[in-house]
């Protein structure tokens, strides 16, 4: 009595607006350029809607983003709302204390004032763990 669904592609994806009309240095003298949106920014793993395996409650979660992370910006995961670890430069990070059930995972691109450049849509992901009550079970 299945019924078999077709799930939209995998990962989650920011895109910028349209870009905006570059000023030539004529017109903008005073040395200060303004940043160019970034292009895109998606979680890479876990997949949307994807299951995670792993007894000790780790996650590692990896990200796409272009053009490369800018000077002075950061990294934010926030996962079921709530940032977890220090901002970082890094791509890749893992989260500890992930317990089992589903859970929505979001990541920011935020710049030396803490706030928000680019974010991704929020990827679901299921933590499945291994049950002492029923070992046998896959």
């Amino acid at each position: 009595g299945a019924e078999r669904i077709e799930s939209p592609a995998t990962g989650s994806t920011y895109q910028s607006p349209a870009p905006r009309q570059q000023r030539s240095s004529a017109d903008d003298d005073d040395g200060s350029d303004e940043e160019a949106a970034y292009e895109s920014l998606r979680i890479l793993h876990p997949e949307h809607e994807g299951t995670v395996r792993d007894n000790q409650g780790h996650l590692d979660v990896q990200v796409a983003v272009e053009p490369e992370l800018r000077e002075g910006h950061r990294f934010r995961f926030v996962l079921n709302g709530e940032s977890r670890g220090d901002p970082t430069r890094s791509s890749s990070q893992r989260l500890t204390e992930v317990h089992r059930g589903e859970h929505q995972l979001q990541v920011r691109i935020i710049d030396g004032a803490g706030e928000t450049v680019a974010e991704t849509e929020s990827v679901t992901f299921y933590m499945h763990q291994a049950s002492r009550l029923m070992p046998g079970r896959q």
